[in-house]
């Protein structure tokens, strides 16, 4: 067993370990998730597998277990900001703004150069109806990553809770421009676009929507001809 080698061998987490990867590359989180488990039975700060445990849980929807063992990662490595980003990717999925707010923040005091966080954070303050400082942030992603074609959507969406069509349009054109098949930056074009009232234009998002995701495409369609 694992518990039998801790202290003795390096590779401590032995056949459990190695079993959770198989079953994580593997795509199998249910699988991986029982042996990831099994690892920290027996080595309880092990920050890695705790990493994964919250992955795994992520995955299959069991959030606030997900938000539990991000937790432990945290306690586990507080100066790292993969654990804080993770655990606030979790709480945007939970609506969670504040907190999300509060993860994100921490993860770019710890990695201030990493424009998807700086958008994370963007995100949870737009949810809290902050968007002078959502705005900030995304702008701050922009000048680390001027071709971020995340980025420029995010700048999208948040133009769009202003009510800033124009500028809108424009952040989710860039987004497209830098990645064609950008499905959601397609579909807010488009929305966009009949906003402004320009129909033509709302019809060829909706024509570039139709071989990239038909689920969006049927939408946009239906706002299109109600």
């Amino acid at each position: 067993m694992a518990g039998e080698k801790e202290g003795q061998d390096p590779d401590f987490r032995g056949e459990e370990w190695r079993q959770a990867l198989i079953w994580l590359h593997g795509g199998e989180p249910e699988q991986a998730l029982v042996f990831f488990e099994r690892v920290v039975r027996y080595a309880p700060a092990d920050y890695e597998a705790w990493l994964n445990i919250g992955y795994c849980r992520a995955v299959l929807g069991r959030l606030n277990l997900a938000v539990e063992a991000y937790t432990r990662a945290v306690a586990l490595r507080p100066e790292v900001a993969v654990p804080y980003a993770r655990r606030g990717g979790v709480r945007l999925k939970q609506e969670l703004w504040d907190e999300a707010g509060r993860d994100f923040a921490e993860a770019a005091q710890l990695a201030p150069d990493d424009a998807l966080i700086l958008c994370n954070l963007a995100l949870a303050l737009g949810g809290q109806g902050k968007l002078t400082e959502a705005l900030r942030a995304v702008h701050d992603a922009l000048r680390l990553q001027p071709e971020f074609a995340f980025a420029h959507y995010q700048l999208g969406w948040l133009y769009s809770q202003a009510e800033q069509w124009p500028e809108a349009a424009e952040a989710f054109r860039r987004a497209v421009a830098i990645e064609p098949e950008f499905a959601k930056a397609h579909y807010n074009l488009g929305l966009n676009y009949l906003v402004l009232g320009d129909l033509p234009a709302a019809m060829a998002e909706l024509d570039i929507l139709r071989k990239l995701n038909r689920k969006l495409a049927d939408h946009l369609l239906k706002l299109i001809k109600p």
